[in-house]
């Protein structure tokens, strides 16, 4: 199916009716709204779950889903699901005979595990974790066989311990389309189950990102939906939207390792499939918290930094126009800086080290430094 039967999402929900003839192909259509408000949910994942025929709704809530009726098994169930709502499930005896109606859902209430900087361990250190790869002769893709709702997902090993997840890297090696709309989801790894467990983001908010066509490194700011793990975790793309193309083929450079693991699901609610060991180039730049001062002070990765650190620099524009006062933040030794009245600054860095620029207005930027040592940034292009 063209992706964009599945972007022309209609205001209301029906159901197949029954009758002689008709049953072969279902179909649902309709809007997911918050219950007492009424205001439209977006994305929001809807699927058969475990049978990989799903999809998302769109910005408005709206969706539509195309199913085969004969071949849905009869305990087949219907999941309705996103964060900040209690999921709603539909049986397929139900949804039959629906005919145009709105589906409503429940806020959830979920008990935050708040995390109180006065208890954490007294020493941290700004660790980056996964697979830092810009290019690589193994890769994970999604092809066209894929609905909205599909899933990449890859294992992150760390060490025990309190860590915040801060800013996500990753590089694209092909992507045909315009842009995609991708959600960044974040789940707990439990080795019994040995696939994604429960989303970690509890924020009660998408992490959303574009990826336009022509982007090959991409940095998501994941600081303001306040994410925590405590051991090894897993990260997944979400496909959401695809626009100006009709069909998605999207490449990612990815690394074989014995301590990884990778998995894919096909659309929203479908299972999870192993799909070998492999770490998909997701890269986290966090600060892991510790009462170990040895991990918090390693001396040998100081003796390194100094020989490699040296004085980097460059301007900060808006346009043509240099910016006063913006923040320059070296996330791996927490040093920082401010520009001058031109726009100009000067830090501390080692090749490898992630910068955020961030202007007064909250326009920002990371960047990971290279071994030039002019590191010029212009605002506007985000």
């Amino acid at each position: 199916m063209k992706w964009t039967a599945w972007l022309n999402c209609f205001l209301a929900l029906a159901a197949l009716v029954q009758m002689p003839g008709a049953l072969a192909q279902g179909y649902i259509e309709g809007q997911i709204v918050a219950a007492g408000s009424g205001k439209p949910i977006p994305y929001v994942n809807i699927g058969f779950t475990k049978l990989a025929v799903g999809t998302v709704s769109g910005e408005d809530g709206r969706f539509t889903l195309d199913y085969n009726v004969e071949r849905m098994p009869s305990d087949a169930v219907l999941r309705i699901s996103c964060l900040g709502y209690s999921p709603v499930e539909l049986t397929l005896e139900e949804i039959i005979p629906i005919r145009q109606t709105t589906i409503q859902m429940q806020p959830s209430i979920t008990a935050l595990s708040e995390v109180v900087v006065s208890a954490l361990p007294v020493f941290k250190m700004e660790e980056l974790v996964g697979y830092p790869l810009e290019s690589s002769r193994d890769f994970a893709y999604w092809k066209d066989s894929l609905a909205l709702g599909a899933e990449l997902a890859s294992r992150i090993r760390v060490n025990t311990g309190k860590r915040r997840l801060n800013t996500l890297f990753f590089n694209t090696m092909h992507n045909p389309a315009d842009s995609l709309l991708l959600r960044i989801n974040v789940y707990d790894f439990a080795l019994a189950g040995a696939v994604p467990g429960n989303n970690l983001n509890k924020s009660g908010r998408n992490i959303l990102h574009t990826l336009y066509g022509g982007a090959r490194q991409v940095a998501v700011d994941l600081q303001p939906f306040d994410l925590w793990v405590e051991d090894d975790f897993i990260l997944s793309l979400e496909l959401l939207e695809v626009f100006g193309s009709d069909g998605i083929s999207v490449t990612l450079p990815a690394v074989s390792s014995g301590g990884s693991a990778t998995f894919r699901r096909y659309a929203s609610q479908d299972g999870w499939e192993a799909i070998g060991a492999y770490g998909v180039g997701y890269a986290l730049q966090t600060t892991f918290y510790t009462s170990d001062e040895r991990k918090a002070r390693n001396r040998r990765v100081e003796r390194k930094l100094a020989r490699t650190q040296s004085l980097k620099g460059g301007y900060v524009f808006y346009g043509r126009r240099g910016i006063k006062g913006a923040l320059i933040e070296n996330l791996n030794t927490n040093a920082e800086t401010v520009s001058d009245h031109r726009g100009w600054y000067q830090i501390l860095a080692s090749p490898g080290d992630i910068l955020r620029i961030t202007s007064r207005a909250g326009k920002f930027k990371v960047i990971r430094v290279h071994n030039s040592s002019n590191l010029t940034v212009n605002l506007r292009q985000d």
